[in-house]
C-alpha cells in the first residue's frame, strides 16, 4: 500500500484505490488479505444509520412540532432494537449476529415512526370531535392501535415467511426484523399514547389546543360526548361538521390541492397506475439468474476487479482458476444440526453423517463401477457453448494437473507398481484392507479420498477439474449440473447395488444452490404472504371490493419495483434482490391499509355514503399521516446510497423505490379508484355478507 499510495479513508477501503505505477495500471487479489473487508467496511457503512436516525428525528420534528414528542419517540423506536435483540439472544437463544442484521435499523425507523405518526394525527384529531379526556384516548387508541396492528402484522408475517428458509443469515435476518416490529407495535400502542397526553397536558397552551376553544362545530362536540363514538352512525350533517373540523393544520394542503386534484382527474389516475403496473409487469419478464458472480464491494474495489476483469473477461488460465467436482459413494445423508446454526459458533454444530451400510468397497465390482464412473468423466464431451469454449467436461490433463481416480491408482499400485501375488479381485476383506491401508500411507494426497472409520472404507471419492470457471453465473453452472445429472443417471443403470449410493458436490454447485433456495423462497414467500395480505385488508377495510382493490394496488407496487430495478437498472435475481421480493409485500401493505381502513371508518362510524365522501374523509384523517410516514423510510433509505457494501446499497434503492411506489399507489392509485367506483354505503361489506348469510 505504502509502495503505491494506496491510503485508507472512513468512507473509502484502501482496496478502492488504484495501483498504479506510471503509465502502468495493477490489480491484485489475496483472499487473505480480504477475509476481514466487511468488518473493515461496517464501522463507516454504520455511520450512515446514524444519518438516518438524523433526519428522521429531524422530520419528526418539523412534522409533530414539538422536541419533546421528537425526543421521546425516536427514542422509544431505537429502543425497540435492543429490547427485541435481547428476546432474540436471550429468550429464543439465537446468537448468531451478521452485517446483514444492521439493515433492521432502517427498515424500523421508517416503520416505527409511521406508526408514531398515526397514533400522534389520531389523538389531535380527536380534539375536533371529543371534550372528554378519556373518551379522546380510548377514540384514538381504538382508531390507531387497529390501523397498526394490522400494518404491523402483514409485515411481521413477511419477515417471519423469510424466517422460513435453510439459509441461517437470511432467516435469523427475518426473525431478528419481525420481533424489531413486535416490539416496536407494543410501545406505539403503548408509551407513546402516554407520551402523547403527557405533551399535551405539559407543553400545550390551552388556547393551542385547538377547536374545543372554538366555535367550529360546538354541536358535534356536545353531540359525540354525550353518546358513544364506537359504532355510532352518525346523521349527514354530523358527517358534514366532521369533514369541517378536520380541514386544518396539515390537512388544509390535502382539502386545497390534492381532493380536488384527485376527484378531477381520477380517471388519469387511474390510468397512469394501470399502465405503471403492466410496464412493470413487463420488466418482470426480464428477471434473470445471476450471469456474473455476486458483487459484494464497489465497481472500483480489488476484488470487483479480479472477478470482473482477471475471471470472467480472460479466455483461458490455470487449472486453479476451474472448480473442482467430487464424486462419492457411501454418504446416505447428512442430518442437519439447524438449532446449532443459530448459535453462530461452528465449533458447537453437531452435523451426523449417515453412512449408507450396503456400500462395499471391498466388492470387485463395486471397484470397477467406480472406475466406469472415472471413465465416464473422462470421456464425456460437450458443444462450446454449453461448456464455456471447451469440447469436454473436465479440464484437459498437464504437466502439473492430473485427475484423481482414486480407485483406478489403487488398483494400478496394487497390479502393476506392486505387483501383489494375490490379484485384487482374489484377496479376501483383510488383506484388502491391509494393502488399502499401506496404499494411503505411500500416497497422503489419497488420503482425504478414502473414508476409513473404525478400521472399515464407510466413503470413497474420485476429484476432477472441470471446464466451469469458478464464480461462474448460474446459467452456466446448471449446464454443468444437468451434466453431472446425466452421468450419475447413466451410471446407475449397471452399478452394483453394493455402489448405488452415489452423489457429487462442487464448491460452485453450492453457490448455485443457494441461488435456487433464494428464488423458491421468493416464490413460496410470496404465495403464502399475498393471502395472507388479503385476509388482513379484508378484516381492515371490512369491505370485499376494497381489499381486492388494495390487493391489486399492493401487486402493481411489487411487480413495478422489481420490474424496474430488472429492465431498467439491469439488475439480477441475487441475494439482496430475493431478501426483499418478499419484503416488499409487507412495506407496500401500509399506506393501503392506513386508507382503506379510514375509508371504511367513513361510512362505519361517521355516517358517510358517497364514495366521494368517504374519499374525503380518508384521506384527511390518515393522508398527512401517510405522507410523513412515507417521508421518514425514505429518508431513512436514502442514507444507503452512500455504503460501500453494495448490498447496503441496493437495499437503499429498493427501499426508496417501494416506498415511493406505495405513496403512489396508496395516495394516487387506490385513493383515485375509491373515488370513482368505491364501494358506496355499506355495499360489499364484510359484516352484510355475512348478515345476509
Amino acid at each position: 500500500f505504502d509502495f503505491f499510495g494506496m491510503e485508507a479513508t472512513l468512507f473509502r477501503s484502501v482496496y478502492r484505490n488504484p495501483a498504479t505505477l506510471g503509465d502502468i495500471k495493477m490489480s491484485f487479489f489475496n483472499i487473505v488479505l480480504l477475509e476481514n473487508e466487511f468488518e473493515r467496511m461496517l464501522p463507516s457503512d454504520f455511520i450512515m444509520a446514524f444519518g438516518s436516525m438524523t433526519f428522521v428525528a429531524v422530520w419528526m420534528g418539523i412534522y409533530t412540532k414539538s422536541l419533546f414528542l421528537t425526543v421521546c419517540c425516536t427514542g422509544y423506536i431505537l429502543f425497540s432494537i435492543p429490547v427485541s435483540l435481547f428476546m432474540y439472544k436471550v429468550v429464543f437463544r439465537i446468537l448468531y449476529f451478521d452485517f446483514i442484521h444492521v439493515l433492521v435499523i432502517f427498515i424500523i425507523l421508517g416503520i416505527g415512526a409511521d406508526g408514531t405518526f398515526v397514533v400522534i394525527d389520531a389523538y389531535k384529531q380527536s380534539r375536533l370531535l371529543l371534550d372528554d379526556d378519556l373518551e379522546r384516548l380510548v377514540y384514538s387508541w381504538s382508531r390507531s392501535t387497529a390501523t397498526v396492528f394490522n400494518t404491523s402484522f402483514t409485515t411481521v408475517v413477511a419477515f417471519v415467511v423469510t424466517g422460513f428458509t435453510p439459509l441461517i443469515p437470511l432467516s435469523t435476518f427475518g426473525i431478528f426484523a419481525a420481533l424489531c416490529i413486535t416490539v416496536n407495535f407494543v410501545f406505539v400502542c403503548t408509551i407513546v399514547p402516554s407520551t402523547v397526553i403527557l405533551w399535551e397536558r405539559w407543553f400545550v397552551k390551552d388556547k393551542e389546543k385547538g377547536v374545543e376553544k372554538s366555535e367550529v362545530v360546538p354541536e358535534l362536540k356536545k353531540e359525540n360526548s354525550n353518546s358513544s363514538f364506537e359504532g355510532h352512525f352518525k346523521s349527514k350533517d354530523e358527517a358534514k361538521h366532521t369533514l369541517d373540523a378536520l380541514v386544518e393544520g396539515n390537512n388544509r394542503v390535502f382539502e386545497h390541492y390534492y381532493v380536488p386534484a384527485i376527484l378531477k382527474c381520477k380517471q388519469v389516475f387511474v390510468l397512469l397506475g394501470l399502465v405503471i403496473g403492466i410496464l412493470g409487469v413487463y420488466g418482470v419478464t426480464k428477471v434473470s439468474q445471476l450471469t456474473k458472480p455476486e458483487q459484494w464491494f464497489p465497481e472500483d474495489h480489488t476484488q470487483s476487479i479480479f472477478i470482473e476483469k482477471l475471471i470472467l473477461e480472460f479466455l483461458s488460465g490455470e487449472e486453479g482458476e476451474y472448480a473442482e467436482v467430487t464424486v462419492f459413494w457411501g454418504i446416505d445423508k447428512v442430518e442437519r444440526d439447524y438449532p446449532a446454526r443459530y448459535s453462530g459458533d461452528t465449533e458447537t454444530y453437531d452435523d451426523k453423517v449417515i453412512f449408507d451400510d450396503s456400500f462395499d468397497i471391498t466388492d470387485f465390482q463395486t471397484q470397477l463401477a467406480i472406475i466406469k464412473m472415472c471413465e465416464l468423466l473422462e470421456n464425456r464431451t460437450c458443444d462450446e457453448d454449453t461448456c464455456g469454449g471447451f469440447t469436454t467436461l473436465l479440464f484437459p490433463e498437464t504437466n502439473t494437473y492430473q485427475g484423481m481416480c482414486t480407485m483406478r491408482e489403487f488398483h494400478n499400485w496394487w497390479n502393476v507398481e506392486k505387483n501383489f501375488s494375490v490379484p485384487l479381485n482374489s484377496a479376501n476383506e483383510t488383506l484388502f484392507y491391509e494393502r488399502l491401508g499401506l496404499f494411503v500411507v505411500e500416497n497422503p494426497e489419497m488420503a482425504r479420498h478414502v473414508g476409513i472409520i473404525g478400521g472399515v472404507v464407510k466413503f470413497f471419492s474420485i476429484e476432477y477439474i472441470m471446464t466451469l470457471k469458478i464464480l461462474a453465473p448460474g446459467s452456466e453452472v446448471q449446464n454443468y449440473v444437468d451434466i453431472m445429472d446425466n452421468i450419475i443417471e447413466k451410471y446407475k443403470s449397471f452399478a452394483p447395488a453394493s455402489a448405488q449410493s452415489v452423489d457429487y458436490s462442487s464448491p460452485d454447485f453450492v453457490e448455485y444452490a443457494l441461488e435456487l433456495s433464494l428464488q423458491e423462497t421468493v416464490i413460496k414467500g410470496l404465495a403464502i404472504t399475498f393471502p395472507i395480505v388479503f385476509v388482513v385488508l379484508l378484516l381492515a377495510t371490512g369491505n370485499w371490493i376494497l381489499a381486492a382493490f388494495s390487493v391489486i394496488a399492493i401487486a402493481f407496487i411489487v411487480v413495478t419495483v422489481m420490474g424496474f430495478v430488472f429492465a431498467a437498472l439491469g439488475w439480477e435475481l441475487g441475494i439482496a434482490e430475493s431478501i426483499v421480493s418478499i419484503m416488499i409485500v409487507g412495506l407496500s401493505v401500509d399506506y393501503a391499509i392506513h386508507l382503506g381502513h379510514m375509508y371504511t371508518v367513513a361510512g362505519k362510524s361517521e355516517g358517510f355514503e358517497s364514495r366521494e365522501d368517504k374519499f374525503h374523509y380518508a384521506v384527511l384523517t390518515m393522508g398527512p399521516t401517510v405522507l410523513a410516514g412515507g417521508m421518514t423510510t425514505l429518508g431513512a433509505g436514502a442514507f444507503l446510497f452512500g455504503a460501500q457494501i453494495t448490498f447496503f446499497g441496493k437495499m437503499g434503492v429498493l427501499l426508496v423505490l417501494t416506498v415511493t411506489c406505495s405513496l403512489f399507489y396508496s395516495l394516487v392509485f387506490l385513493m383515485s379508484v375509491a373515488a370513482w367506483f368505491g364501494p358506496q354505503g355499506t355495499y360489499a361489506n364484510l359484516n352484510r355478507t355475512c348478515s345476509k348469510q
